[in-house]
Parts: C-alpha cells; structure tokens; sequence
C-alpha cells in the first residue's frame, strides 16, 4: 500500500461537515496505543497517513522508529509510549502516523489505531485521573467519559517540546 493510499488530510471545514463548531466545544482526534485510549486536539495534528516504507536510523534512540518518505519529504517517526509509561510497539500494516509539526519540521507520530475525528463539550474534559504520576501527569490535560469508555486527553505540544525531541536531540 502506497503512502497516499491510506492518507487522511486532515481540514477544518470538513471535520464537522453540516455542523456548526461552537467556542464550547473541542475538536479531537481519538487514537489507541497498546489498548488504551487517547486524543489530542485536532489542531495539533497536521496529517493521518499510513506509513509507506520505514527505514530504521541507525545509532538513534529507541523511540525513533525510522523515516518514511511522505510528498518527497523526509519525516522521522517516533513512538511515544515511553513518554507515557507505556511499553513501545512495532510498526505494523495497521499502525497510522500523526503528522505534527515541530521545530525544524514535521514529525510521524506512530499510532496503533485512528478511531475518529469528533467534537467533545469542553464541559466533559475532567481533571486528570488522581492515580496518574510522573511525566504522563505533565502531558495530559484531562479525562473525557465517551460511550465506549475513558479517553486521555493529551498534549502532544508538550510531549514534542521535550529535550529529546529539542534540535533533533542529537537523534532525529
């Protein structure tokens, strides 16, 4: 399967087509790591794509998974599990990446599964869970209660403005 196959361009005025977008409301993109659910803002998030051919980089850190090539550009892609206490992954046929901007470019945010892009009362995001500890607690900005459970809301920004990911961190 080519890159742009199984590519998601991801745009504002198409998110919720026939719906009007109120200042109560947050627009997220819902996503799974190891069984466990998440989202960030839909803002956050430049372009959803399947992975094409993945090069592994040699000598770089154990959350770099490699490049691909997407529209004749380079983009690194990372897991970040362990910046979120969570055992990393294998790229798989199923895996999607995240496009996300970050300083000096764009960066492939691997991910087990895209559910959806949908909107959230800003009501419904409740205080992080009080069993969270360390770094996790620094990147999640609340709990949302959805029909098919509790989805984490993170903030990816903080998560790329971490030292490993500042000026390539020597590894990107």
């Amino acid at each position: 399967m080519s890159p742009e196959q199984g590519k998601i361009i991801i745009e504002s005025d198409e998110f919720a087509e026939g719906q009007a977008v109120r200042e109560d409301t947050l627009r997220v993109l819902a996503f799974s790591l190891n069984k466990e659910n998440y989202c960030i803002d839909v803002t956050q998030a430049k372009e959803v794509f399947t992975p094409g051919l993945v090069t592994r980089v040699p000598n770089s850190a154990g959350f770099i998974k490699g490049v691909t090539n997407l529209h004749g550009l380079i983009v690194p892609l990372v897991d970040i599990r362990p910046f979120l206490g969570l055992a990393q992954s294998e790229i798989t046929k199923e895996s999607k990446v995240i496009g996300a901007e970050i300083k000096g470019g764009l960066v492939g945010i691997v991910v087990d599964k895209i559910f959806e892009a949908r909107q959230i009362a800003k009501s419904a995001v409740q205080p992080p869970l009080a069993t969270l500890k360390g770094e996790i607690l620094d990147f999640t900005l609340g709990q949302i209660q959805v029909e098919s459970g509790i989805i984490t809301y993170l903030d990816l920004k903080k998560i790329l403005e971490l030292n490993e990911f500042k000026n390539g961190g020597g590894q990107l």
